[in-house]
């Protein structure tokens, strides 16, 4: 498909955030922390941070083919 280069700036925000998200939430659940908690807060922090970026980012029809 054609992306925008803001659209895969955003993509990149919210991924970079959860990108171990599994391994990470493995990790401090086995050290006692509470499971649904830490991939609660890692999703909501990751969809505030991209939608934090796209208020930032300027709207341009510049498009990146991804193919």
């Amino acid at each position: 498909g054609t992306l925008t280069k803001r659209d895969l700036v955003i993509v990149l925000v919210f991924l970079g955030i959860c990108h171990s998200v599994i391994e990470d939430t493995v990790i401090f659940a086995a050290l006692g922390a509470n499971w649904w908690v830490l991939i609660s807060c890692r999703f909501v922090l990751a969809a505030l941070a991209a939608f934090a970026v796209s208020f930032v980012l300027p709207s341009r029809p510049d498009a990146v083919n991804t193919n």
